[in-house]
């Protein structure tokens, strides 16, 4: 997944695309991400350009299954294919797992 404060995309891409939904309460960025990656993939920085961390207070320590829930929705809307979409419900089950642990 693209953390959002360590992305960067150029202008013409966000007027082509577009804001980031305001459909989610949690994964607003997911669905630009998927727009842009239809007409380009990410090049990926090999280094920290930035660092987040996950609060016990936060929405989305709170409220992890509905931020699944959620973002299983917008994949589907992006794509049928059902390898895809299991592929997408293992990363799932794999935060999940992990989310118990930080």
């Amino acid at each position: 997944y693209l953390m959002q404060p360590s992305v960067f995309f150029t202008k013409e891409f966000y007027k082509k695309y577009g804001p980031f939904g305001v459909t989610s309460d949690f994964v607003t960025e997911y669905e630009l991400w998927l727009k842009f990656s239809k007409e380009k993939m990410p090049t990926v920085v090999d280094e920290v350009i930035s660092k987040f961390r996950i609060e016990e207070n936060t929405k989305t320590k709170k409220m992890f299954n509905k931020l699944l829930i959620e973002d299983r929705k917008i994949a589907s809307k992006y794509t049928s294919n059902k390898i895809i979409l299991a592929l997408h419900d293992l990363n799932n089950y794999f935060r999940k797992i992990v989310a118990q642990f930080v």
